[in-house]
């Protein structure tokens, strides 16, 4: 995207939807495009309806591009349901139960109930315009929507409503722009994912089988064959696990930072504290941690609500919902949390949890869980170091991503409304 090619809006005027520029127009949906509808879902239990050559759509196809779909159905299973095949260039709207994803069907396809198609009338409106203004109108299109058992937009609804319309040249331009952006999420995705698939397969090699190349023999043990030179030890052998927490004889007037299960972002990633005088604090808020523990949700632990607290302030106080593991050797810890983040560590405490609406672990469950531990400081900080750099470049392209969507949400602000226009 070149800066030169937008620049900012001279002359606006008032509409019943807001400011727009003086040369565009309020255009009701109905009026520029050639057909609207709902799709359809043939009966399932008739098998000669699926498994055929015509692509049916549901929500979990729908990107902006559609360039695949995971089912297929017959001639028959078109003719005998409402649904009805869209050309390429179709804008795809979901409006049943989740409402606003939006993409351009690359390829002849049929959709599910709940998804409208939408054609062009690209005279007055090109398909990647129309599809980018509902991509922008998430929280409208749900404000449009009725029905009490789950909210829907009907396409005579749909149809009615109003939105602005530059001219054609600048639809394109204006798509453009924001297709370039897109093309720069999707390579950030990409080496995200390929960053999660390296980090994936080097976790098996690193934390089983020890740094490549350094170990001859190896030995089979309960937890699968590791490096002669290793022994298996229990988590609660290694760190020492919820050591400290505020007793009843706390001052109610001192002042804390509460961390609670909601505060993990994501794994590895803590948001803002909450500051309490512990009187008013919530009764969770018990367990005591200082730099370097490890803290790990017990409830849902398959959501990896886990955190190395590489830095955090002296009054922190977590939730009881958390387990706490400490240790006095940096190097065990790292060790340690690179197994917690181990697909094996988080499928053990699935098998060992109780309860239907709170799932949850004990902090005894997180302790009994067994790792290959190597007894050689050189190599446990070497493996530690080596996941630690690519938890950081995931860290890093996550920022950029989140920074890219920020600046594709205030482009669309901007550019779709005509506050900043575009070159021709």
């Amino acid at each position: 995207m070149n800066a030169k090619n937008i620049k900012a809006s001279q002359k606006m005027k008032k509409t019943p939807i807001g400011d727009i520029p003086v040369d565009w127009g309020i255009i009701r949906l109905e009026n520029v495009i050639t057909d609207i509808g709902d799709g359809g879902t043939p009966d399932r239990k008739n098998n000669e309806y699926f498994n055929g050559n015509i692509p049916w759509a549901t929500v979990g196809d729908i990107n902006f591009r559609i360039i695949s779909t995971k089912e297929n159905i017959t001639k028959l299973g078109l003719k005998e349901s409402s649904a009805k095949l869209w050309p390429p260039k179709t804008v795809i709207l979901t409006t049943g139960a989740t409402i606003g994803k939006v993409g351009l069907a690359d390829f002849p396809l049929a959709t599910k109930q709940g998804i409208t198609g939408i054609v062009c009338n690209e005279k007055y409106v090109i398909p990647e315009y129309l599809a980018r203004y509902f991509e922008s109108k998430v929280k409208y299109l749900n404000r449009m929507a009725h029905g009490s058992t789950f909210k829907e937009i009907r396409a005579p609804l749909l149809k009615k409503l109003e939105f602005p319309l530059p001219p054609v040249s600048e639809q394109h331009k204006i798509a453009e722009i924001l297709g370039s952006v897109d093309k720069v999420i999707e390579k950030t995705q990409a080496v995200i994912d390929q960053t999660e698939i390296i980090k994936k397969g080097l976790m098996q090699e690193l934390l089983t089988r020890g740094i490549p190349g350094r170990h001859q023999k190896f030995k089979t043990t309960e937890i699968g064959e590791i490096p002669e030179e290793w022994e298996v030890k229990k988590i609660k052998d290694c760190v020492s696990i919820n050591p400290d927490q505020l007793g009843i004889s706390t001052d109610e007037e001192m002042i804390i930072k509460y961390l609670d299960i909601s505060g993990i972002e994501k794994t590895g990633v803590i948001g803002e504290f909450k500051d309490y005088l512990f009187k008013e604090a919530p009764c969770r808020a018990r367990r005591k941690v200082q730099k370097g523990d490890i803290i790990i949700s017990t409830v849902r632990p398959y959501l990896r609500a886990f955190a190395c607290l590489r830095n955090c302030p002296d009054n922190l106080i977590v939730s009881t919902g958390f387990a706490v593991l400490r240790s006095n050797k940096i190097e065990d810890i790292e060790f340690i949390y690179q197994n917690i983040l181990y697909n094996k560590f988080v499928d053990s405490l699935i098998d060992k949890m109780t309860g239907s609406n709170y799932p949850a672990v004990s902090s005894g469950d997180i302790g009994e869980y067994k790792i290959a531990y190597p007894n050689n400081i050189k190599e446990k900080e070497l493996i530690s170091n080596i996941l630690n750099v690519i938890d950081n470049n995931l860290k890093y392209e996550t920022i950029i991503m989140e920074k890219i969507g920020i600046l594709k949400s205030a482009l669309m602000q901007v550019l779709l409304t005509g506050k900043v226009r575009v070159k021709i």
